[in-house]
């Protein structure tokens, strides 16, 4: 006779048979794996290790000749270790070998890397463009719901309607005949136990995260702002001197190596500390002006396998007699030197004006031609009229002629002549700073920056070594048509 049937019955009579004669099956004919066959057990016995005593592997002796162990300390050889000593420990000396160990070693160490101090051989800051950024800071909070709590009740619902749904419509009828009738009978107390400790489990769990979780968050509330970002191009030179030392031998090889270290800089004025809004791509490190000085002015960063590679190339011959004191004395007297001179002092010139802003002076400016001085637009107040004292005691007033946005650069006409500089014809790495006559050197925002007598630059910041280049100049004057007296006056 037929037998009607609800819900998962089906499902649950295979779970039921499983479980009643499940522990009675017999392995698949035809020789197959079978579950017991895969448990952990068999499997790790199967990659495990032959029993037994295994064979050492001895390691080689670190080699002993200085010449040998720098070799296999280069080729990054196990057991190689050369001990370094830094004459200043502050040095930004990277030990990028394995095979490389800070400190003098064991006493009974027979070879050492000695380091000397870094020589700062002179830096320049030169700048690469300005823009004007927008960002945004933080001006507050609001209360919001939050949608982690939401989704937890809403899935709290969703159990505890499916709990309810179940409960009424997955009931076995009774057939008539008393064994099916048992069978069904036993089906819905497992599928009624089942249910209780699964789905009870799940809401239990809803509720405690429901009732850790807060049903309000706190959001920031940002207002837009811009700022000015200038990206600027950092170099700096330096002297490194090392020596290999044998000291069992009392010898010694040394070497002494130009440095040079670039670096792409970003200098954010007037950028909210908490704006969280990312600079565009390959602007550089973001810096404040002092990091950028004492970068600019300090030794550049060296990886001691570049000295390491020097000394291979300048070993030859048993070497000179050397111990590490005699080496440091030697040092001390004979420091590194340290390169090219830094630029000659700052002069005073009579094409070099102050800007004003009542009574403060806010900034320089220069003729570029008898009559047009550059100059900053930072520099101006509001009015039309731009004060300008020419030279000391004597004030006048200019008027705008041609702007560069871009690099807020300014034409100014003034009715006060003075004597033009005219631009180079190439590139400079740096150059004098000019200031004006009798006004003293606290002010360097706009000076120009000379080689020759001829502009390479001009200086865009008081605490900072940070440039307008000349390229940027040319491109400002020549596109002014107010700049055409220049040439003229420049030739």
């Amino acid at each position: 006779m037929p037998v009607t049937m609800h819900g998962g019955f089906a499902t649950t009579g295979l779970l039921l048979l499983a479980a009643c004669g499940g522990a009675g099956l017999s392995p698949v004919a035809g020789g197959g794996p079978t579950a017991a066959a895969t448990t952990p057990e068999v499997v790790l016995a199967a990659v495990a290790p032959a029993a037994g005593p295994q064979p050492s592997i001895e390691k080689p002796p670190p080699p002993r000749d200085c010449r040998r162990l720098l070799a296999a300390v280069r080729a990054g050889e196990t057991g190689a270790v050369l001990p370094v000593v830094l004459v200043d420990p502050d040095d930004p000396v990277r030990l990028d070998l394995p095979g490389l160990r800070r400190g003098a070693g064991e006493p009974g160490a027979p070879c050492l890397l000695l380091v000397d101090r870094l020589r700062a051989a002179g830096g320049s800051l030169r700048e690469l463009g300005r823009e004007r950024l927008e960002g945004r800071r933080p001006v507050g909070s609001r209360r919001v719901a939050n949608p982690e709590y939401t989704r937890l009740e809403r899935e709290l619902a969703a159990v505890k309607r499916g709990e309810g749904r179940d409960r009424r419509t997955d009931r076995i009828l009774a057939t008539g005949d008393p064994a099916l009738d048992l069978v069904g009978m036993v089906a819905e107390t497992l599928i009624a136990g089942g249910r209780a400790l699964f789905g009870g489990d799940r809401a239990a769990e809803l509720e405690d995260a429901l009732a850790a979780t807060p049903p309000y968050i706190e959001r920031p509330v940002y207002r837009r702002y811009r700022y000015e970002l200038v990206r600027l191009a950092g170099e700096r030179r330096g002297i490194a001197r090392a020596a290999l030392l044998d000291r069992r031998r009392g010898r010694g090889w040394t070497t002494e190596i130009r440095l040079e270290e670039r670096r792409r800089f970003a200098l954010a004025r007037d950028r909210d500390p908490e704006d969280d809004v990312p600079l565009p791509p390959g602007v550089g490190e973001l810096a404040e002006p002092a990091a950028l000085e004492a970068w600019r002015t300090g030794p550049p960063a060296v990886p001691a396998s570049v000295l390491l590679d020097h000394l291979a190339a300048a070993i030859d011959g048993p070497g000179q007699p050397m111990t590490p004191k005699a080496l440091l004395a030697a040092w001390r007297e004979t420091p590194a030197d340290a390169a090219p001179a830094a630029s000659a002092a700052a002069r005073e010139s009579p094409s070099v004006v102050v800007l004003r802003r009542g009574e403060e002076a806010v900034g320089l400016g220069f003729y570029v031609t008898p009559e047009m001085i550059l100059t900053f637009e930072r520099f101006l107040g509001r009015s039309v009229l731009v004060p300008v004292e020419a030279s000391p005691g004597l004030l006048t007033y200019g008027v705008v002629e041609a702007r560069d946005p871009e690099r807020g650069l300014v034409l100014v006409w003034l009715p006060r002549s003075g004597p033009p500089l005219p631009l180079a014809e190439r590139e400079a790495e740096t150059g004098t700073p000019l200031l004006p006559v009798g006004a003293g050197g606290v002010l360097r925002a706009g000076a120009p920056l000379v080689v020759d007598g001829a502009v390479v630059g001009v200086a865009s910041g008081e605490d900072v070594a940070a440039t307008v280049p000349l390229t940027a100049l040319r491109a400002f004057l020549d596109g002014s048509a107010t700049a055409a007296p220049r040439t003229a006056a420049s030739r």
